[in-house]
């Protein structure tokens, strides 16, 4: 599509250079407006929805001083009027000379602001991306407890005396109100679930580092509580936090509320389980000690730490500040009611972890490419382990021409996907391209899969850099 003048929330944004045109790419979902309105003021004709990464060439970036515009919204100061809009598709990659490559790198990621292993900011900002690169390369398929990625920290009003021995859960079911001690869950009956969570905000700008796998240990929720399968459920978790909000720009501010509502039958489809270990050890503070919600194949929003209470709610209940504030993320149109909830699936997802430079059997140049696949395969909350889609699962590494390369036509490569140990796992893949002739190129990963929860072809394109 093509537009003319059109309005952004400039906070959300980053602009670069490519050709010798002016480009700008969403670092978050956010809109294109024909006004500096609020996006809920205006008609769906009026604005275009914008997925992280998305990117566009535009004529020129101002800022906002028609006189109809500057009075329109509280925080017109942040926006830019953007002119000759047109979608730009695919990610640049740039093949530089072989024979001069030292190496090979993935380009966009934010390192100065979150680097990879390091907990920055605080907080309900707090956020620490594993190093994709280097989980692919551990022997071992689930990430170590220090290890785990982390989106929000533990809260500054938690208690320090909190332990798992003086924990207690409220749960308000079909059996009426009492009080369930940690304590007591521990010497009950527990079962292990070994599955990958991931931010719903996660993407290259953390160089898809909001992501991790893990073999939490813990009580099957249905032997806590007891309600029927229509029934809509609430689990809630501590958040005391004093700090207020405070991201870096162009990043989305996190609200209070720490709850979120189920529909019971989904829970226990899913084999939710009140989680009290990770990886044969207590959970890491920043993951829910003593006690968190592990919902395999659902996004981290919905995994609920800091469990303090599960209870009976109804259809007619509002849905809670957390899932209104996450709803988008977790494709949802919207929210007024919990009737209206959709279940926070991880859509089936892959990231390149790494690329190097190699040379194949014959000697000639190729670039070799790791990384990892994740999500749900289809609608049913299945992971890329179930043996009903693993079968039909595949995975294409495309390298395309942006314009026209002498002797050298668009190449596909079928990546090798190592077996899933779990059905909520990650898995491993490989793939090795015969080297394209220096040029500009887009890399993208893509499934056949039919499914209704297709490979997000927007978080899956890659830049590289090849050569020095």
């Amino acid at each position: 599509f093509e537009l003319r003048v059109m309005y952004i929330y400039w906070p959300h944004w980053t602009v670069f250079h490519c050709d010798g045109r002016i480009a700008i790419r969403a670092v978050h979902s956010t809109w294109l407006k024909s006004s500096t309105r609020f996006s809920n003021e205006l008609h769906d004709s009026e604005k275009v929805l914008a997925r992280p990464h998305e990117e566009f060439w535009v004529d020129s970036v101002a800022c906002v001083e028609d006189p109809a515009e500057i009075n329109q919204h509280a925080f017109v100061h942040e926006h830019r009027k953007i002119s000759g809009v047109a979608k730009r598709f695919g990610r640049a990659v740039v093949i530089q000379s072989w024979l001069h490559s030292s190496e090979v790198t993935l380009l966009g990621p934010r390192h100065e602001l979150y680097p990879l292993g390091v907990k920055s900011w605080s907080g309900r900002d707090a956020r620490k991306p594993i190093n994709l690169a280097a989980a692919m390369d551990a022997p071992e398929v689930c990430t170590p407890p220090t290890d785990f990625f982390v989106r929000t920290e533990l809260p500054d009003g938690f208690p320090p005396e909190a332990a798992a021995d003086n924990w207690l859960i409220r749960v308000s079911d079909r059996l009426g109100d009492r009080q369930v001690g940690v304590s007591e869950l521990q010497h009950m009956h527990q079962s292990d679930a070994t599955s990958v969570m991931e931010c719903s905000g996660n993407g290259l700008a953390f160089a898809f580092g909001l992501l991790s796998c893990g073999q939490w240990r813990g009580v099957p929720i249905d032997q806590v509580a007891t309600f029927d399968d229509s029934d809509f459920v609430e689990v809630i978790g501590f958040d005391i936090e004093s700090r207020l909000s405070n991201p870096p720009p162009g990043f989305y501010k996190s609200g209070p509320g720490a709850s979120w509502i189920f529909r019971w039958q989904h829970l226990r489809s899913q084999k939710a389980v009140l989680a009290l270990s990770l990886a044969g050890q207590a959970l890491p503070a920043d993951n829910g000690y003593p006690c968190r919600l592990i919902v395999p194949g659902y996004f981290g929003c919905a995994n609920i730490k800091w469990v303090t209470g599960v209870k009976l709610s109804s259809a007619s209940d509002p849905p809670s500040a957390q899932m209104v504030e996450f709803a988008e993320r977790v494709g949802q149109e919207q929210l007024t009611t919990v009737v209206e909830y959709v279940r926070p699936l991880i859509p089936l997802a892959a990231a390149v972890s790494s690329v190097d430079e190699g040379s194949d059997a014959e000697g000639s140049k190729c670039l070799r490419m790791t990384g990892v696949l994740w999500g749900n395969c289809c609608e049913r909350g299945l992971g890329p382990g179930c043996a009903q889609c693993c079968s039909a699962l595949d995975l294409s590494v495309d390298v395309v021409p942006r314009a026209a390369v002498e002797s050298w036509e668009p190449r596909s490569a079928h990546a090798s996907l190592e077996q899933a140990s779990e059905q909520h796992s990650w898995r491993r893949w490989r793939a090795t391209l015969v080297g394209p002739p220096p040029g500009q190129y887009s890399v993208r990963l893509s499934s056949s899969l039919q499914t209704a929860h297709r490979l997000r072809v927007g978080r899956c394109d890659h830049i590289i850099s090849v050569g020095s």
